[in-house]
């Protein structure tokens, strides 16, 4: 099987990374060395957000809830809250996937220009061509 370094700082221990885009199929593994999910035993989630901004604040806060409400607390979300320099470098200004630093991630600063498929399509191309690419994880 192939291994995955778990990665530590101020902010925990972290398992998944942009690199990691499909854990499912590890879940076994994880189950057999014991590591369970429940109330007592969540599973942590980062959220950046831009503090000080009130649509930021208040996005962070409804996405929280949500995820949380939905999910009976097997999640709980962390908001964390960085002025606009901190907030951009994790969510936005990164040059490649793999050195993005989010759980999740709604800053993207892509809308579609017009109502042609390609216009959407055209994000994803390979190669660092395609705008969202590099902001979920792929390159």
């Amino acid at each position: 099987g192939e291994y995955f370094e778990i990665e530590e700082d101020v902010r925990g221990s972290f398992i998944l990374n942009a690199q990691d885009l499909n854990m499912i199929a590890h879940l076994d593994e994880l189950a057999a060395a014991g590591v369970t999910v429940s109330v007592e035993n969540p599973i942590y989630i980062d959220f950046d957000y831009q503090a000080g901004s009130e649509i930021s604040e208040n996005r962070a806060n409804s996405l929280k809830k949500s995820i949380e409400d939905a999910l009976g607390g097997l999640v709980k979300v962390n908001l964390i809250g960085g002025d606009r320099t901190a907030f951009l470098a994790a969510t936005y200004r990164f040059t490649e996937g793999r050195t993005a630093n989010y759980s999740i991630n709604t800053n993207s600063g892509w809308g579609p220009d017009y109502g042609d498929p390609q216009t959407y399509l055209d994000t994803f191309l390979p190669e660092y061509n395609g705008y969202m690419t590099k902001s979920i994880g792929i390159y």
